[in-house]
């Protein structure tokens, strides 16, 4: 949800969702990742994405 170029392709599911403040954090999670990655070069930056996680919000995870 915070990829910028998936989030405007109207043929992935990323598109349908208009959540601003959660997609613009991940947004922000992708960018400190690099930035870190790019200022600390001798150590391996990685940031993780669980996938669709089953929340009260968003219910059971479909298969």
């Amino acid at each position: 949800m915070g990829a910028l170029a998936l989030t405007q392709d109207p043929d992935r599911v990323e598109s349908k969702f208009v959540a601003p403040l959660y997609t613009s954090s991940k947004a922000a999670v992708t960018m400190l990742t690099t930035q870190y990655a790019k200022a600390l070069p001798d150590i391996r930056i990685n940031a993780a994405d669980p996938g669709y996680t089953a929340t009260d919000r968003f219910g059971p995870v479909r298969q």
